[in-house]
Order: structure tokens, then sequence, then C-alpha cells
């Protein structure tokens, strides 16, 4: 009877327990779940969790995806990862994010939404069976929506990546899905929080203190700027809600006082070209009682207008925002007009980075600059990239000094030649500066004239050798003039920051970088040749000789003129003004100092300090230095950081077309891409989103089978099953007659 009651409440037991676990099983607890993945690649980052927890509306994430049958047979395997990592997004939200999936091949209105609303259009595929082939589509798309905005789609082309049209099979990997839905989250956030105020999620306590001369006391054309500026500043104010405080400042009339002043805020008197007075217009910003910058509210061309003072307060506060994107600028030169001429032939006029521009345009707001025409960049601009594919006058140089100087962050991708693919497979070089060489070389990166070729880290392309009947006849080769990095680990400096998940880069004709130790700048490399490197002249030519040099291009010269380049380079620190000493651009005074008085540190900010001290009878001396000589506002930046590599067109359109026509290796714009993207990442400060990037890469694709191999395991899966219960058959036989024969 023990017994009984022993086997009876055990049975209890086990019910109560499963029908707990059931039940766990049928909620969707976030506690239970574990991912134990090498990458936690089903798990959502912190940066992901919070953007989703700060969510004030729901987002309605619909994913248009055809049945497996209807799949590419490379696809398939990749489905179920895409559709665990969405779920993670409705368990982990609180039901801020609701994920539904469509299948539109059963679902007539679903997929004329995916076509119409979306623009998610079906994909054709060659496919062959065993006994049929032919052509299908499918679908394999997202969309993503957020309080009634305009939606954001996640094309195929952002969920998978695919290898070279030269490959004999398919090659398929999944790109960081966590990412791509991440980033459209935030943009239609975004787009949301843009018909609000300004200030509607800054949570901060901000106080805009202002310095500016009576209009009396400023140049002519400055008079009218006190006026709109106390307008702008009032009006932010009273839309701010209590967020923001305006504090116009007095100016001291005294030396004394107005050393005073820049000793305890930072601004100086300002002298302008083409005037003999100087004066003060000057702007603090505070967020949370902390100093956050200082900008002069004017450029060479003069004060700002009233339309473009406010919208760089109202981007600059926008952005410090929750969930709000950030600015990148980029620096380049603007398209000519089309020629109505030549009516449609040929499209319009493209930027030589209009792909980049497009890259980043998926993450960030991006904004173009007019290499030719620069004078001043928007304070609002978090990360500025300048290209030197054409030259930069000096105007513009000094407006990127003074940008770093108030604490912008730039990366610098300029060399000093032109290389450019004719047609026919003809290529011209030519030496060119770029207008930045003085204003790098001031914070140690000297930028060489020549062309560096490594014999070691030659990168894939083809040329053409001649022709078979009507047609070019191509041959593959490898050229020392592409270096590609990465391969070898003395190549990529992936101890440095944001290089831990570097895979490749490759360059197209880069200059190499001498650097040199400056007080206050930390130099780190990150990119770098093999020892095997070598300079050419670029007026020489550059055209490959591919049948006599099959794994370099040209012939490799002495060991003597052999040795490691640096190609790009991270400077992170205090940053001095190229024109902490020289006279600005457009200035009375157009004598530069002497290269011996520009110094580094400190010594900038006690430039001018000494000019009034007394002399020995107690009198102040006098200066017969001019006024009129107009140096730089900001002379030492705060601490920021500035990446430089030695090329520029490593990112250019020409890059991006190679990847996007025939694929890697020739084309590696989509690596290199993700240099870029990493790198302007880590300049904000942003490593979760670096890190949520990178996961795409810990996906590894089952090899393809070989020919029989698929049919052998087929046989195996069928065998094994029937012989395990053959085997326990006999076996449970066996024990009956043994247990028969005891009795």
């Amino acid at each position: 009877m023990t017994n009984l009651k022993l086997q009876i409440w055990i049975g209890v037991a086990f019910v109560v327990v499963n029908v707990a676990f059931f039940n766990l099983i049928l909620q969707r607890s976030n506690s239970m779940r574990a991912d134990l993945t090498e990458g936690k690649i089903y798990s959502l980052s912190k940066v992901t969790e919070g953007i989703i927890g700060s969510l004030d509306e729901e987002v309605v994430v619909k994913v248009f995806l055809s049945k497996d049958e209807n799949l590419p047979e490379e696809l398939r395997p990749v489905v179920p990862q895409i559709q665990d990592l969405l779920r993670e997004y409705g368990a982990r939200s609180d039901g801020r994010v609701r994920v539904s999936f469509y299948v539109p091949e059963d679902d007539e209105d679903a997929e004329r939404k995916a076509q119409d609303t979306y623009n998610i259009q079906p994909l054709a595929f060659l496919f062959k069976g065993k006994s049929e082939q032919g052509v299908r589509s499918f679908f394999f798309g997202i969309a993503v929506e957020y309080a009634g905005t305009r939606p954001e789609t996640i094309p195929y082309q952002d969920l998978v990546s695919q290898g070279s049209v030269f490959d004999r099979e398919p090659k398929v990997q999944l790109k960081s899905v966590e990412f791509a839905l991440t980033r459209a989250i935030k943009k239609v956030v975004h787009g949301f929080e843009n018909q609000r105020g300004v200030f509607a999620r800054f949570g901060g306590k901000a106080v805009i203190s202002t310095w500016i001369s009576a209009a009396e006391e400023l140049p002519e054309s400055f008079a009218k700027f006190p006026a709109e500026a106390k307008k702008v500043f009032e009006e932010l104010t009273a839309e701010a809600g209590g967020k923001l405080e305006y504090r116009p400042q007095l100016i001291p009339k005294d030396e004394d006082g107005q050393r005073m002043l820049m000793a305890s805020a930072g601004v100086r008197p300002i002298s302008f070209p083409l005037s003999d007075q100087a004066f003060y217009l000057w702007a603090k910003i505070e967020i949370d009682g902390k100093p956050a910058n200082l900008l002069p509210l004017l450029t060479l061309d003069g004060p700002f207008s009233e339309f473009d003072l406010k919208s760089q307060f109202e981007g600059y506060f926008r952005r410090l925002s929750p969930g709000s994107l950030r600015t990148i600028g980029i620096v380049q030169k603007s398209p000519p007009p089309p020629n109505p001429m030549m009516g449609m032939r040929g499209g319009a006029p493209r930027a030589p980075f209009a792909q980049l521009e497009a890259m980043l345009s998926d993450e960030y707001e991006v904004r173009s600059l007019d290499a030719g025409t620069l004078s001043s960049v928007p304070p609002e601009i978090d990360v500025l990239i300048v290209t030197g594919r054409d030259r930069i006058e000096e105007k513009g140089a000094y407006a990127i000094d003074q940008y770093i100087m108030s604490g912008g962050k730039a990366i610098f991708l300029t060399d000093r030649h032109h290389a450019e693919f004719q047609q026919a497979f003809a290529l011209t070089s030519s030496a060119r500066d770029s207008g930045l060489e003085n204003l790098l070389a001031s914070w140690g990166v000297e930028v060489g004239k020549d062309i560096a070729m490594d014999a070691d880290n030659a990168g894939e392309f083809f040329w053409a050798v001649g022709r078979a009947g009507t047609r070019q006849r191509t041959v593959n080769f490898r050229w020392a003039a592409f270096p590609q990095l990465g391969r070898e680990s003395s190549t990529a400096n992936r101890d440095a920051p944001f290089m831990s998940g570097f895979e490749l880069a490759r360059l197209r004709f880069p200059s190499p970088l001498t650097i040199t130790d400056k007080k206050g700048i930390d130099s780190t490399w990150l990119l770098r040749s093999s020892e095997r490197t070598w300079t050419v002249d670029p007026s020489q030519s550059l055209a490959p000789i591919v049948d006599k040099y099959p794994d370099t291009g040209v012939a490799v010269p002495s060991e003597k003129e052999l040795k490691q380049r640096v190609f790009a380079v991270l400077l992170e620190g205090e940053f001095p003004s190229y024109w902490a000493k020289r006279s600005i651009p457009g200035s009375l005074d157009s004598e530069h100092a002497d290269d011996e008085e520009h110094q580094d540190g400190d010594e900038h900010e006690k430039e001018g300090d000494e000019k009034h001290d007394a002399d020995e009878d107690g009198k102040e001396s006098e200066h017969k230095e001019p006024k009129t000589q107009a140096t730089a506002p900001l002379k030492l930046s705060r601490r920021t950081r500035v990446i430089v590599v030695g090329n520029d067109d490593w990112l250019d359109d020409m890059e991006a077309g190679l990847s996007q026509n025939i694929g890697p290796p020739y084309g590696l714009f989509s690596l290199n891409q993700r240099f870029m993207l990493d790198a302007i990442g880590w300049m904000l400060e942003d490593d979760d989103l670096i890190r949520i990037r990178n996961r795409g890469r810990s996906y590894r694709p089952l090899e393809r089978l070989e020919d029989g191999e698929a049919e052998r395991i087929q046989l195996w899966n069928f065998l094994v099953p029937i012989g395990l219960l053959a085997l326990i058959g006999i076996v449970t036989v066996i024990q009956r007659r043994q247990r028969k024969a005891a009795l």
C-alpha cells in the first residue's frame, strides 16, 4: 500500500511539473530565453534594447517572405536565423515591437502591399530540379512602420550578401539583420521626432551664453546680427519649454577684464579679414552644468544669417535627443549641372562619392559640402568626411581647421595623385595636391607624393591582353598598386579601437603616410603594407604587364628600395590650429607666421595673453602689432579624434561599381565601407553599433555537398533509423526470453 501511495504522489508531481513547464512554454517569457551561439547572434545588443525600450509608440515590423519551396536552395538555411532574431525583438520589447510574417504567394493583399506600399519587389532566380527547370520569383524583404510616418524598407540586399559573379557556385552569407532592423527603427522614429518640436525628447537642461559686441562696435556688414541673434535665441528658449536658458553676457571694456574672460570662458576678441577692428561674436553651450561647445558665430563670409543660426542650433539640440540620427558631412566636388543639349543620355552628372553618400544615408543624415566653395562647416555635423579628390581652397581648409578646433571629428581620405581608367583599359595618372597637406602636416601626418606598391599584398584584378574574335580577352592577375590589407595580421592593427572585427580592405594607388610625434596628439597606425613595398612616381606609366608579372603586375625593385609603409592612422588628442599664429585666408596681413612660431599644446592658449603686460614703471606697454592681423578665433581643440587614410579611390563610385557589377575579390566596396562605418561609429562613441554590425560576420555558410554526397546522406538517414529500430527489437526479444527462462 505504501508503494502504491508513493507511486501516486510521484505521478501527481510529474503532472504538476509538466503542466507548469507547458504553461511557461506557452508564455512569452524573456527570463527563460538563452542564446548559446558563438557571438550571441540570436540575442539583441544593449543598444537595440535601449532603442526599443524607449519607444513611445508601437513599431510594426512586416516580414514578406516566400515559402521554402519558392526560395533559392542556398537561401533556405538563413531563413530560420532571420525568423528567430525577429521574434526576439517582439519578446524583448514588452509589446513595443510587433512582428508579423506574410507569405505573398498565399495572400494577394500582402503581395500587393509588398510591391505598391513598401516597394518590396519579387526577385527572379534560375532553378534546376531533378525533373524540371526554369525561372521562379520570390519575396524577401522587411518593412518597418512607426506612428504613421513614412515606412522604412529593408530590401533583400541589406539582409543577404552573395559572392562574385565569377564564383562557380553561389555563396550566400547572412548580413547583420539586427543592425539593419535597428537602423530602420531609428530612421522611422527619427522621422516621427522631426514632426515634433526640437526639444520634445531632449532630456537635459541647456544654457546658451553669448558674447556679442554692440552693433556700433561691429563691421558695417555685421550691424544687424546682434538683433537677429537675440531674436533667434529667445525663440529657441520659448520653444524649449524650460529646457533652455539664454544668457547674454556683458563684454568687459578693459584689457584686464578681457584677459580674465579669456581665461575663464575661452572667449577672445575676433579679428575679421578686411577689417581694422576686433570684436566679440561667441556662443557657449552648457548641458546640465557642463561645458559642451564654444562656437564663433561667423564664417569667412560673415556672420550667420538668422535662418542658418536657428537651423544650426536646432540641429545641435536635436542630435542630443535619444533616438535621433547623427549627421555626417562629406566634402566632395559637386557634380556639374546637366547639359540640356545631351538630353537623358548617360544620366545626370554624379558626385564622385555618390555611392558612399547613399550608403551612409541608410544610417545617418548626410550633408554634402562642395569642396570648391567650402567656407564653413555646420556645427551640427557629428563627423566630417573630407575627400581629397579635388583641390580644397585655403578658405575650405581653414573651415575644416576651425571645425576640428570646436571639437569636431574628421576622417580624411586623401592622396597626392590622380589615376584614372579610360576606355579599353587605358590608364592615366598625374601628380595632384589636395590643399590639405599643410593642415595634416601640422598634426604630424605627411602625405607622400608617390604611389605605394605592395608586392606581398597585391590585390586581384583583371586586364585586357588582346582579343578573342570580336571580344577583348581578359586575364586575372594580382596588382601591387591595389594592396589588399588584412590577410596578413601585420597589415591591420586589430588591437586599435574599432578594428577588432576588421576583415579586409583594398586600396587603389595609395599614398604612404609619414607620422611625426606631436605634443598633445597620440597616433596609432591602422593599416600598413608589408615590408616588400616601394613607391613610384605618378607621372610614370602605371599600366600592368600581366603576362610577365602575373603576381604583382609590375617589376619589383631591389631590396634596398623596399620597406613597410603606413596607409591609415588614427590621431587622438588636442589639435593646434594651423592658423593659430597665421593670418586667416583673406586677411589684410597676408604674411604667415614663421613655422618656428607654430607650437603645440597650451602655448596656443597663452598666445596674446602677455601682449599687454605692464612696463617696469607700471604703465602698459605699447604694441606695434597691427590689429588688422586676423588669426584663428579657435586656436586649440578640446580632445577629439581624426583619422587619415592615404587614399581616396578606395571608396569612390568606381570601387562601388566593381563590387555591384562584378563582386569580390575584384571589387571590395562592401568591405571598405565596413571600415568606414566602424570608424564613424567609434568616433561617435557608439561602440555597441559597431558590435551589432559585425555580428553578421559570425555566420558561416555550410559548404555545398559534392556530387552524390547528398544521396548518400539521404540513404544513411533512411537506413540508420531502421537499423536502430531493428536493434531495439532484437534486444527487447532477447530480454523477454531471458525473463521467461528465469521464471
